[in-house]
């Protein structure tokens, strides 16, 4: 029998004060959030000597049906508790989640920071910087390394910590394997005094979540259903920028329409959101770039006319790249390529919106410090100087996405570095 005096362990808690996780007692300090289905509290440690993080707890709302209170969210909770177990590293379940006549409780990181719907941001690059960490959060983490689809994107779901430029996702709920069927959603309905009882649309109820799950059969769980959501972020942290130009704005909608295509196989991939994205509103191509790529262009066309290497029409830059990454990683490309160690060149490559589209190889020279230029140039990738950084996984992924087949020669093969130059 527990004693009444004495907090209760978390998988025994019941909506207390105070409870016990890791042999430390936690005391319930404020309301973080609050939403339909559940409200979420911040915990501290009683004393104030241990050093233990503080830790947040979501509590169940009630369900009044017929006049008795129903708990029906056991299962949503079981399943954010083991993702965030997994992606977060803490995530503890109390009560059984196929009982409706008792709450469910759930254990979790508190992250700092404010919500993406609080946040108020000065400029368009801001809101781009933001946005690519979530979007590198959702195709790196989740996508690649968990073989996950988010399926709640929203701005009650994203945390932005300033001070360390992180952001943080949460909300796991409705999370599933890629592959997995979800759905169909039912979409409610609502009395309306004039036109009588009418079902919503899935833009009304729930617009993060693209229409197809509101079909008539299932689907399986794909990034395309998270590349929905993100469309709605962007367009969500548009409007918390304070003073934004028409051209950025135009440029963003641009992005918005095709993460947000009515058909999946015509949303953009998230990838190449972020590269497109960071090439219009962070990164910066040197001019001198340009001038070798048009003399490059210009003297191979003269040496071999059967070799066509030019400048892509609006070409945009590549984002930033690792210097970690090896040749053979880079050479999902299907040609050589090599990282400057200490000058840094950006290359410059078309890239596609939409999925089946290719990027054609674009190529830069590579110069000595005596301004000479290499008899043999091969494709360069370099890096780019800026505050956000995307990581090897989603490069590697975006160059095995996007490579082009040769036009020179037979096609190298994936992961392989040919020992020949363009």
């Amino acid at each position: 029998m527990r004693n009444v005096f004495q907090p209760p362990r978390f998988d025994q808690y019941r909506g207390e004060s105070r409870f016990i996780y890791c042999d430390v007692t936690y005391e319930k300090k404020r309301l973080l959030g609050e939403g339909t289905t559940a409200s979420v509290y911040y915990f501290m440690p009683l004393r104030s000597e241990v050093s233990s993080p503080a830790l947040a707890v979501k509590m169940e709302h009630p369900v009044r049906i017929r006049g008795v209170d129903r708990f029906e969210e056991g299962v949503s909770f079981a399943i954010d508790a083991d993702w965030n177990q997994q992606i977060h590293g803490l995530g503890v379940l109390s009560g059984d989640p196929k009982k409706v006549t008792q709450p469910h409780y759930l254990l979790m990181p508190y992250f700092e920071g404010v919500l993406a719907k609080n946040i108020s941001l000065a400029t368009s690059r801001e809101l781009v910087e933001w946005f690519i960490l979530v979007a590198c959060f959702i195709h790196e983490k989740m996508h690649v390394e968990k073989q996950a689809v988010h399926g709640d994107i929203k701005m009650d779901n994203v945390i932005f910590k300033s001070s360390e430029k992180k952001a943080y996702v949460i909300d796991f709920g409705l999370t599933e394997r890629i592959g997995v069927k979800i759905g169909p959603y039912v979409l409610p309905e609502k009395a309306d005094p004039v036109l009588g009882v009418k079902k919503l649309s899935s833009a009304d109820f729930c617009p993060q979540t693209p229409p197809e799950l509101f079909g008539r059969v299932g689907l399986p769980a794909e990034p395309s259903q998270d590349a929905y959501g993100l469309g709605l972020l962007l367009t969500s942290l548009c409007s918390k920028v304070h003073d934004i130009s028409d051209e950025h704005k135009a440029k963003i909608n641009y992005v918005v329409r095709g993460l947000r295509a009515f058909h999946p196989e015509e949303r953009s991939t998230i990838p190449s959101v972020i590269a497109n994205l960071h090439a219009d509103f962070i990164a910066v191509v040197p001019r001198a770039v340009t001038n070798k790529l048009e003399l490059f262009r210009k003297r191979r066309a003269m040496s071999n006319p059967a070799v066509s290497v030019g400048i892509a029409s609006e070409a945009l830059s590549l984002p930033l790249l690792s210097k970690a990454m090896t040749e053979q990683q880079l050479g999902l490309v299907g040609y050589r390529t090599h990282l400057f160690a200490d000058d840094v060149v950006s290359s410059v490559v078309k890239l596609p919106h939409t999925r089946g589209a290719s990027a054609a190889p674009v190529v830069s020279l590579d110069e000595d410090k005596n301004g000479k230029t290499d008899q043999k140039p091969t494709c360069t990738l370099g890096v780019c100087s800026g505050s956000v950084r995307i990581t090897e996984t989603a490069l590697s992924f975006f160059f095995a996405l996007n490579a082009a087949p040769r036009q020179d020669g037979p096609q190298a093969k994936p992961g392989s570095v040919p020992d020949r130059h363009l």
